[in-house]
């Protein structure tokens, strides 16, 4: 299947190769003629990618208050006020970053519901308001892809505030 399309931009990806060149137009006007090849033999986009950069800081979270929980009795009679704000830390990084990797997902999903005809490509009946926001929800990520960095200092500067608080008082309750 081949289409010419008027268009000053060029895209290149696995399953579309656009050639262009030269072309006269009427009144002389000189413009860029793109010919667009669709090669239906490449490979089709996933339905979902999952962002391990996500995933694995959430699974290491769990596993860890899976210990702290299983080991309690243990570890806060050591040094109470040290698991203490460990828990803290690990269930504010657990909801920052496990956050981030469930609206990662969903808004993959969400924008796949758009692609009618599967074909991992977006054209037609399938360009929408709807799937227009979809699309914009799933590229504006930066914040979700930077959560496990800020989420890590977040949750430290919150579990330390808790130790060092908690210090204080507990000294100041001995005297």
């Amino acid at each position: 299947m081949r289409i010419a399309k008027l268009d000053q931009r060029t895209k290149n990806d696995s399953r579309w190769t656009i050639n262009y060149g030269p072309s006269t137009i009427d009144y002389g006007l000189t413009y860029n003629l793109q010919l667009i090849t669709y090669n239906s033999n490449a490979p089709l986009m996933d339905e979902l990618t999952l962002p391990y950069h996500l995933i694995i800081p959430t699974i290491i979270c769990m596993v860890g208050l899976g210990a702290i929980i299983f080991y309690r009795k243990r570890l806060f009679a050591k040094n109470k006020l040290l698991w203490t704000s460990m828990t803290v830390f690990l269930i504010l990084y657990l909801f920052i970053v496990g956050s981030a990797t469930y609206h990662a997902i969903y808004y993959q999903w969400d924008l796949n519901r758009y692609d009618l005809d599967k074909d991992g490509m977006f054209g037609g009946k399938e360009i929408t308001l709807k799937q227009t926001e979809a699309m914009q929800r799933l590229s504006s990520d930066t914040g979700r892809n930077f959560s496990f960095i800020s989420g890590f200092i977040f949750a430290l500067a919150i579990s330390t505030t808790v130790y060092l608080s908690a210090s204080i008082i507990s000294k100041v309750k001995r005297q």
